[in-house]
């Protein structure tokens, strides 16, 4: 006898298909990032990220807390819709021009912050987010931090 929610999967491939889609729905961002962040805090909320999973990183940062401000670099066609988070495409796993530009503009937007309580980490951060040279600031290590929850001074 077979339990009424189980499906009958006939062949390994369908089988090894099922599992995999069924770990892939696990991951994905929007159903795992909001209960890992705490009720948006008071002040000026800033997203940053970078990796492949950064893009819909910042889309479930902003379906949990509302619109936000902050920048997001993922590869070419990993672009999702956000309100406040510009999300940049840049080349991977080779950097070029737009993910150099947007890693500076990425850490000049987060030396002008103070660091909140909060932060992710996109394990694939490396590639879209280069250090092209010795005039980026050493203190930021790679991965780039995403979702850092952030005070700007003043």
């Amino acid at each position: 006898m077979m339990d009424a929610g189980l499906t009958c999967i006939n062949t390994p491939r369908a089988f090894l298909t099922s599992l995999f889609d069924a770990a892939v729905a696990q991951a994905d961002p929007m159903r795992v990032i909001a209960q890992h962040l705490p009720p948006r805090p008071k002040g000026r909320l800033i997203v940053i990220g970078a990796g492949k999973a950064s893009a819909r990183m910042a889309e479930a940062a902003e379906a949990h807390c509302g619109p936000c401000e902050g920048l997001a670099i993922t590869r070419y066609g990993y672009a999702r819709p956000c309100e406040g988070i510009e999300i940049v495409e840049a080349a991977h796993p080779v950097p070029d021009a737009a993910g150099e530009a947007a890693t500076r503009r990425l850490l000049d937007m987060v030396s002008e912050a103070t660091i909140g309580p909060i932060t992710t980490r996109s394990p694939t951060a490396r590639p879209v987010t280069p250090s092209p040279s010795s005039e980026m600031v050493p203190q930021y290590s790679w991965p780039m931090v995403m979702g850092a929850w952030s005070r700007l001074r003043g």
